[in-house]
This record gives C-alpha cells, sequence and structure tokens, in this order.
C-alpha cells in the first residue's frame, strides 16, 4: 500500500546517513523477516526494502554488508518455502549486481552460489523459480573466474544436450548429436536452462571459448530447424502432412506449441547475442542461423496473406474479388480475436537477430543484396529482398 511504499522510499534515504553499524542493524532486521517462514504477507515488502538496502548504500560499505547477507541469503535458496527461494534470488540478484566484482566476501561465494543455482535449474522445482535461478546465474557469470565460467557453461550444455529438438528433423539432429557424443540420461527443464545459456550468452558470450560456441549454436539448430516454420500460405498433401508429422506432438496442444514458441524466441535470442558479441566465433555458423532467421521471419501458421490466392485470382471477376476480401477482413477478425496466438514472439525474435546480422556486416553490405539463401521447401532468398517483402507483416511488434 502507500504506507509501505513511502517507508521503503525514507529507508533509502535513511541508508545514505547513517552510521554502519545502524546499517547493519537494518540489514539483519530486514534479512530476519525475509527468512521469517510466517512473515508472508509483509514478505515483499521487507525484500523490496533489502533490495533498495543494497542498491543505496555507500560503496564502502559494500563488503561488510555482503558479508552479513550472502550466507542468509544462500540458507534461504535452499529452504523448502517457495516464496522464500524467490526473494532470496532477487535480492542475490542485486547483490551480485553491485558488488559481485568488488566485494571479498562475494567472490569466496561464488562457487556455491553457482552451485546452488544449477541444482534449481535441474530439479523439480516451480518454473518461476528456475527463471530466478536463471537470471541469478546471469548476473554470477559477469563476475566468475575462467574457469568457473567454463564450469558453468559445460554443466549447462550437459543437460541441453539430453533435450530433445522440435520438428521431426530438430528430433533426429538431436538423435544424432547425443549418438555421437555418447550422451544419456533424461532432461530438466528445456526452456529454462536454454533461456539460462541465452542470458549466460548474452552477458559474457565475449569470454566464451570457441569450442563451446560451436557446442552451443547447433543445440539452438535443434530448435530452429527451418522446414518447421510453417506459414498460413503454404499448401500440404497428405503425403506431406505424413512426412513433416512430429511424432508425439499434437498440433492442437496450445500448451505445447507455447513451449515450442518460446524455447525458438529464445534461441534467436541466442544467436543475436552471439553475432553481436562475438562474431569471429559465430562465423562457421553465421549461413545456418541466416537461414534459420529468415525462415523464422516469416513463421506465422495461423495467418493467411493470401499470396497465392492474389496471383491465382489476378484475372478474376470483381464480384469474385470482393467476395474473397470479405472472407479475409472476416478471417482477420477472428484472428485479432486470437490472443493465445504468440508467434509473433518468434518471428520479432528472428527479425532483430537478422538485425544483428546487418550491423555486424555495415562495412561490407553487398552480400546482403547479392548472396541467396537456401529458406526452406526448396526455396531461397536474398536477405535484403526478404526483408523488403516482410513490410506485410500484419503484427506491429514485428514491422521491418
Amino acid at each position: 500500500n502507500d504506507v509501505q511504499a513511502i517507508a521503503v522510499k525514507t529507508l533509502g534515504v535513511l541508508l545514505t546517513i547513517v552510521q554502519e553499524e545502524q546499517v547493519m542493524q537494518i540489514a539483519d532486521s530486514l534479512a530476519d523477516q525475509v527468512l521469517d517462514a510466517s512473515k508472508n504477507e509483509l514478505r515483499d515488502v521487507y525484500a523490496i526494502g533489502l533490495r533498495t538496502l543494497i542498491k543505496t548504500i555507500p560503496s564502502t560499505l559494500g563488503d561488510v554488508t555482503s558479508s552479513r547477507l550472502v550466507g542468509r541469503l544462500l540458507e534461504g535458496v535452499r529452504s523448502t518455502s517457495e516464496e522464500i527461494v524467490l526473494s532470496c534470488l532477487d535480492i542475490l540478484t542485486d547483490l551480485l549486481a553491485r558488488f559481485g566484482a568488488t566485494s571479498l566476501s562475494v567472490a569466496r561465494q561464488h562457487e556455491p552460489i553457482l552451485q546452488i543455482c544449477l541444482q534449481q535449474l535441474s530439479n523439480n522445482a516451480a518454473p518461476v523459480i528456475r527463471k530466478r535461478a536463471g537470471n541469478t546465474l546471469g548476473c554470477l557469470s559477469v563476475v566468475l573466474s575462467d574457469a568457473l565460467l567454463v564450469s558453468m557453461v559445460q554443466r549447462l550444455l550437459t543437460q541441453i544436450d539430453l533435450a530433445d529438438g522440435l520438428g521431426k528433423a530438430g528430433r533426429r539432429k538431436a538423435k544424432e548429436q547425443k549418438q555421437a557424443s555418447g550422451i544419456t540420461g533424461e532432461a530438466g527443464d528445456t526452456r529454462a536452462l536454454i533461456r539460462t545459456m541465452c542470458i549466460v550468452s548474452g552477458a559474457v558470450g565475449h569470454r566464451l571459448q570457441q569450442e563451446q560456441i560451436d557446442r552451443i549454436l547447433p543445440i539452438f539448430f535443434r530448435f530452429t530447424d527451418p522446414e518447421d516454420a510453417i506459414t498460413g500460405d503454404d499448401e500440404f498433401d497428405d503425403d506431406d502432412d505424413d512426412d513433416g508429422m512430429d511424432e508425439g506432438f499434437d498440433p492442437d496442444d496450445e500448451a505445447a506449441i507455447a513451449l515450442a514458441n518460446e524455447l525458438r524466441e529464445s534461441c534467436f535470442m541466442g544467436f543475436e547475442s552471439f553475432v553481436l558479441r562475438c562474431p569471429t566465433q559465430v562465423q562457421p555458423h553465421l549461413q545456418s542461423i541466416i537461414e534459420a532467421s529468415l525462415a523464422y521471419m516469416s513463421y506465422d501458421p495461423n495467418y493467411s496473406y493470401g499470396v497465392d490466392d492474389d496471383e491465382a485470382d489476378g484475372d478474376g471477376d470483381e464480384e469474385f474479388e470482393d467476395d474473397e476480401e470479405e472472407d479475409e477482413f472476416e478471417d482477420d477478425d477472428e484472428d485479432d480475436d486470437d490472443d493465445d496466438d504468440e508467434s509473433w514472439k518468434v518471428r520479432r525474435s528472428a527479425i532483430r537477430a537478422l538485425s544483428a546480422i546487418v550491423s555486424s556486416q555495415r562495412n561490407n553490405p553487398s552480400p546482403l543484396w547479392t548472396e541467396e539463401h537456401k529458406v526452406r521447401k526448396g526455396k531461397s532468398s536474398i536477405m535484403a529482398q526478404a526483408l523488403v517483402d516482410r513490410f506485410k507483416e500484419r503484427e506491429e511488434n514485428c514491422r521491418v
């Protein structure tokens, strides 16, 4: 409420003028309240107060404050209470962002923090906890030593390696890669693992080794196979349906579709990050990134732009064309009412990946206008022309 909000603002001002002893007392008191299992109703307020303390205290108090908090926050992350775990992960993320690189007390706890966050990703924790743990790992990766960073990436990749791909081609690639590496076991939450890997690559992609990038990107390609980037204008016959059917995947399962789209969006975010932050290391994979991005830039399975109809009906009578336009507008209304269609997020992330590629080639842009790239169904496209063709995009957030 308003009183609590004002109290937190007042605390932020107070912490800049009181002595060190009072700061420690406030930190201990707030930490006690956050970790108290009986304080469910006000825990969010106490957590905001503690995060305010971390963000506003003078930097000279960073080490001593961190030494008082980091151990208690790790204790909270190990708690069986979901609310306590979430609050402690948020506070720990702020602590790493502010004092992770300068506080010796925090530096000594880098490995325990890494271990417990990886455990939260791989166990049966709630999705929201895995997401927060991924955010914490992203902040931690910035301040980790090279040895611990390599360990983090290797453990994440080992878990992701166990995941199947999306679509028939993606599953085939996953099977081939597993057999080649001899990896066995059950995958964890693929969405959380890939999202975390994307956060880490976005934060410290320039510190990753070529060997690691060569392992990460083929995994991402499992989830972004161009042949699965269907559009509403595609025409399928019975044979195509049988060949493209993904065994075990129900095309009417909205939860499965949403998960697939979120995975694809995360992968394209990873592509964008790698292209911008380590263009040299990503060069061997650039062609595959371009092909996937061009295909998913048009990924819109629930909407037809009437491309084929416009070409076929160009010589028809005016009345028939009017009827076609009415039907199209009616379809548009139905599509506008479908709030569950989030394929636009995949298109947006694919376009951002292409934008990163364009930026990386600004010193030699001629290939953007001359080189053809295989997209899907045996078709090829020039990147610049493909971007121009997407001016018809129906979703404002995805318009080139």
